[in-house]
Formats: structure tokens, sequence, C-alpha cells
């Protein structure tokens, strides 16, 4: 299958960026509270489902929010188009 040139592009600008783009938000959801408390609420309500995970986080960028969740006891997994 061959992809497409927009993909390739979109994914190559990504990995440009990636390390700065890591630093710069490496704190960002420890700054906000009611992100915080909105992925806790849903890690709440998938625990309490009784559903079997994993939950996927698409376009994860860094993974902050896939290892937010993780630590809240989910099984998770972060699908991003860049893997910097």
């Amino acid at each position: 299958m061959t992809e497409p040139d927009f993909l390739r592009a979109t994914r190559d600008s990504y990995n440009a960026v990636a390390a700065d783009y890591a630093g710069h938000f490496r704190a960002e959801l420890a700054a906000k509270p009611l992100d915080r408390a909105q992925i806790t609420g849903f890690a709440g309500l998938v625990k309490a489902s009784g559903l079997p995970g994993p939950v996927a986080d698409v376009g994860c960028g860094t993974g902050r929010v896939t290892g937010y969740l993780a630590e809240l006891g989910l099984p998770v997994l972060g699908i991003d188009l860049s893997a910097a």
C-alpha cells in the first residue's frame, strides 16, 4: 500500500519539532487541574463500566495523557502519526 504524500509530509513536520514540542509541553498537564479532573473522571467511568481495555489515546503526541491514564490504572496505548 502506498502512503499518501500528505501523510509523509505531516509526519516529517511532526518529527522535525518533536523534541522541542516535548520539552515545551512536558509539564503542561500538571498545570491544568480541570484537564486532570476530566481525564480522572473518564478513567473512573471506564473502570466502572467493567469493560476490558485497553483505552486508546489517538493522536497522543508526547504521550503525557497516555501516561496519566496509565498512572490512573487503565490499560492504555498511544497512537500517533509521528513516532518521535
